[in-house]
């Protein structure tokens, strides 16, 4: 996620109370005629971020679930994690992630790492979605034979 920078400062809070961003959701596929994998990215753009620490992200916070019809993004967090723990939970399912962050370096103060857990709801475009045929997205009950889809 890129944050984007607030242009009223009376939006700003030293919690982190209120941001905006845009968040790059990344996709590996295989290509159906030569099998190797891309990378297709689509970037879900003016996410509302609220509640500081317990991050509520909403392409549009008025509205309480996505339409079909417009692209976009919704988180309601769950569960949050702090310090060690988050960063078990962050290496055990992000390892490139945190060692690109860390260096690789063991010695790093983690002490302010945080992982939040919960729902997220995203409507992407079919380009993004489907499986390498033009105007073939993915569906409800289509093999899931990356297994990127899988939770």
């Amino acid at each position: 996620a890129q944050q984007k920078s607030v242009v009223d400062e009376c939006l700003r809070c030293e919690e982190g109370g209120y941001r905006e961003l845009d968040l790059t959701l990344i996709r590996h596929v295989a290509s159906p005629f030569t099998g190797k994998k891309k990378t297709v990215r689509w970037v879900a753009e003016d996410l509302q971020w609220t509640g500081g620490d317990m991050m509520r992200l909403a392409t549009d916070s008025m509205m309480s679930s996505l339409r079909e019809d417009q692209t976009g993004c919704k988180f309601e967090p769950a569960t949050l994690m702090g310090g060690k723990k988050a960063m078990d939970v962050a290496t055990k399912y992000f390892p490139s992630l945190v060692r690109q962050l860390t260096d690789g370096k063991d010695d790093i103060d983690r002490s302010d790492a945080l992982v939040v857990i919960g729902d997220m709801e995203v409507v992407a475009p079919a380009s993004f979605v489907s499986k390498g045929k033009r105007n073939s997205p993915i569906t409800s009950n289509a093999s899931d034979d990356d297994g990127l889809w899988n939770d």
